[in-house]
């Protein structure tokens, strides 16, 4: 990922009440984006921590979370 690059994810009520601009997640998430640091985690050259699971029915709260 270009390291001038940030990827998150955002408010999209707070974008609209603050008037700033914002591309959607599906703009810009691409399989080639994924791809480098997919191919460190399956080397083991990268660890993703997972703080907490959620079951799909906690999906709001899990998100409110992000």
């Amino acid at each position: 990922m270009p390291p001038q690059r940030v990827n998150t994810l955002a408010d999209g009520r707070a974008v609209a009440r603050h008037g700033v601009r914002s591309r959607a997640q599906e703009d810009v998430f691409t399989p080639q984006l994924v791809a480098e640091p997919a191919g460190l985690v399956a080397e083991g050259r990268l660890t993703v921590p997972i703080g907490t699971v959620y079951p799909l029915e906690q999906v709001q709260e899990a998100h409110r979370q992000v």
